[in-house]
C-alpha cells in the first residue's frame, strides 16, 4: 500500500504477503533511516487525517495512532471488518469508510457534530 508523508517522515508498511517480519513503519524521508517499527498489523493499508494516521490492519482492525516521528502511540483500535482487508480506508466528509477484500463496508461518522 502507499505511504503518507508528514513533516519529514514516511508512515507505511514493509513487508510483503506472507512475511514473518511485516511491519508499520516511520522512516526518516530525507535518509531512509527507520525511525521505529510496530509489528502485529500484517499488510495494511493507511491514510493520515490531520495529524492522525488511520490504519486497516489486514484482518480488518481499524487503528487510529499518533503520526508521531519520535515513537508509535495507538489511540484506539476497533474490529471493524471480516476477512482480509488491504484496501486503504478513505475519509469524505467527516465519514471515515473502511472495505474488505470481499467489497463488504463499513462506515463511521467522525465529523465533530457526532
Amino acid at each position: 500500500s502507499s505511504s503518507v508523508h508528514s513533516k519529514g517522515h514516511l508512515y507505511g508498511f514493509h513487508g510483503n504477503t506472507g512475511g514473518i517480519n511485516n511491519a508499520l513503519r516511520c522512516v526518516e524521508f530525507n535518509t531512509g533511516k527507520v525511525v521505529w517499527s510496530q509489528a502485529g498489523f500484517g499488510i495494511g493499508a493507511l491514510i493520515l487525517v490531520d495529524r492522525t494516521l488511520v490504519i486497516v490492519s489486514e484482518r480488518g482492525e481499524l487503528v487510529l495512532a499518533q503520526a508521531n516521528p519520535l515513537v508509535y502511540k495507538e489511540l484506539a483500535r476497533m474490529q471493524v471488518l471480516r476477512g482480509r482487508s488491504w484496501v486503504a480506508p478513505a475519509f469524505a466528509n467527516g465519514i471515515l469508510y473502511c472495505r474488505n477484500n470481499r467489497g463488504d463496508l463499513a462506515a463511521f461518522d467522525l465529523s465533530p457534530d457526532q
